[in-house]
């Protein structure tokens, strides 16, 4: 995150409009949490583990999803639009660029 974009993030803190810049690559920071999770898995493969990683996972979806029916029903039209330009949990995959010869 650049400086313009936490600067926007900030005023948006304190005005009523959804706040978007440019599109991310996916929905939110927190985006990176089942990759920390499943380094978790894979260096400590205990029991524990084993049972609260698919909870941990269940639960951090479940409340992914809750967060953008409260935004919608906020922010209405203009969530819809951010939400159709910006994936959920995984980044849309790029195009390669063209290089020139």
């Amino acid at each position: 995150m650049n400086r313009s974009h936490l600067s926007l993030l900030l005023a948006s803190l304190f005005a009523a409009p959804l706040a978007v810049a440019a599109p991310p690559e996916t929905d939110g920071p927190t985006d990176g949490f089942a990759l920390i999770m499943t380094g978790f898995l894979v260096q400590w493969p205990t029991l524990l583990t084993l049972v609260l990683y698919p909870v941990m996972l269940i639960t951090y979806v479940r409340l992914a999803i809750n967060e953008e029916h409260e935004t919608q029903a906020r922010f209405g039209t203009a969530y819809e639009q951010y939400a159709d330009a910006v994936p959920r949990f995984f980044p849309r995959r790029r195009r390669p660029l063209a290089v020139a010869s």
